[in-house]
């Protein structure tokens, strides 16, 4: 799997290490990497998947630290006058 589907794949949700080894193969540990090397931060942390601790990786886009942000405000209504 080439590097950017990889890095659209973990941004669009979470994946387990067993995924990454169907889908990416036994070197996925160096494709994380070499995301890594091109600026692409991958976070990893163990979590409980089908009743065990695996490792679970994830694209940590810089964009998410703004996400709050971002967010619309309400629209606020305007009364009308009466005449």
């Amino acid at each position: 799997m080439e590097l950017d589907r990889l890095y659209a794949c973990l941004k669009e949700r979470p994946r387990d290490a067993r995924w990454l080894l169907r889908k990416v193969g036994m070197d996925y540990m160096d494709q994380v990497e070499a995301l890594r090397k091109q600026g692409r931060p991958v976070e990893v942390e163990m979590q409980e998947v089908e009743g065990m601790r695996r490792a679970v990786y994830r694209a940590a886009d810089q964009g998410d630290l703004f996400a709050g942000l971002a967010t619309p405000r309400p629209r606020r209504r305007r009364r009308r006058r009466s005449a």
